[in-house]
């Protein structure tokens, strides 16, 4: 019948209300994105950027390999400016203290009229 989808079509499977999911892409994508993101930044210059697990919150992967290259929600380092992430895609947040935290690059716990 016209209309009617596959029960095998590219849906993502559901996820907690509140959390935004990464959208898959090849690794070439992300590779280009994360050279672009190297280019000096004086805010962020001589700071390690990792590229954002695709899976996000959902990531069962607890390999220190996989942990020391790509970024999740949570880490001291899931932060403006040191993650990057695949094109289409952006950080996942499950309270509003990890939204802030995202935002608050120098850890100071506080939010400066330009970071507002």
């Amino acid at each position: 019948a016209m209309g009617c989808r596959s029960s095998k079509s590219h849906a993502m499977s559901p996820v907690p209300v509140g959390t935004v999911t990464a959208r898959l892409v090849d690794e070439a994508a992300i590779s280009a994105r994360l050279e672009l993101a190297e280019e000096p930044d004086p805010t962020t210059a001589g700071i390690h950027k990792r590229v954002a697990c695709k899976y996000g919150f959902q990531c069962y992967q607890r390999s220190s390999a996989h942990l020391e290259r790509f970024a999740h929600p949570g880490d001291r380092n899931y932060r403006n400016g040191l993650v990057v992430f695949p094109e289409s895609s952006g950080p996942e947040f499950q309270t509003l203290r990890q939204l802030f935290n995202y935002f608050d690059t120098d850890e100071t716990g506080h939010q400066t009229h330009a970071e507002f």
